[in-house]
């Protein structure tokens, strides 16, 4: 994944999390709300806001914990989202029947709504077929490799885009968005795959000779010359 698209992610997380958190402790202190269903109007109300805040900060850590690892393509134990999902569902009682404190949480509700499926997903339409990772060329062609050598060719292919990088951004969704091991040239256009097949020589010839990537990269470049695009593109 690009540095940059993993600090927008942290961003991202650190400042709905402070942003929703915040706000949400400043209108627990109850005198910031005229709403007459103010959870505070009522004892047991205020015992349901006791309750919603002390397990809320169990559900705000794992929200963190996820966008974390969401922002390095990481994914936590599946028992994080859903004992997550559990308690962030019941923090919110409370806090249903007012308007303002529901739009308040909302950027931490679709925080939490992107990142759990994300958590949950094993990778399982991959990983099967690809215990590693792979580069897809077409749907009956691709290189696999182990993850490390797969995360290398991937940095050194971007290494050598520049800013061709942005025509070849499509290829890189899967791992970029995803997080899974593989990125796909199946439906890239002329251009694109032109550009990433371009790269790829570049890396190839910048790698050390002998290496333990050289096979990879021959068996890379003598698929990607085979493609049909190949030859429908300018090199």
């Amino acid at each position: 994944m690009k540095a940059s698209t993993t600090i927008l992610r942290l961003l991202l997380v650190v400042l709905t999390c402070l942003f929703s958190f915040g706000l949400a402790g400043l209108l627990m202190l109850g005198s910031m709300s005229p709403a007459p269903a103010w959870p505070y109007n009522s004892a047991f109300g205020s015992v349901l806001v006791a309750f919603s805040f002390t397990v809320g900060l169990v559900a705000w850590c794992l929200l963190l914990v996820m966008g974390i690892a969401w922002s390095f393509n990481k994914r936590v134990h599946k028992s994080i989202p859903i004992i997550g999902t559990v308690i962030g569902c019941l923090s919110l009682v409370p806090w249903l029947s007012s308007l303002i404190a529901m739009l308040v949480l909302s950027p931490a509700i679709l925080l939490a709504i992107r990142l759990v499926p994300f958590h949950l997903r094993r990778e399982q339409q991959h990983k099967s077929k690809w215990l590693g990772g792979a580069i897809l060329i077409n749907n009956g062609t691709a290189v696999e490799m182990s993850r490390t050598s797969f995360e290398s060719a991937v940095k050194l292919i971007r290494k050598q885009l520049g800013e061709s990088e942005r025509i070849v951004e499509g290829i890189f969704r899967p791992y970029d968005h995803e997080g899974i091991a593989y990125i796909s040239l199946a439906a890239a256009q002329a251009d694109a795959f032109d550009a990433f097949r371009t790269a790829t020589i570049k890396a190839r010839e910048a790698g050390t000779r002998g290496s333990p990537m050289q096979d990879l990269w021959n068996e890379l470049c003598t698929k990607l010359a085979a493609d049909p695009r190949a030859h429908a593109a300018p090199t």
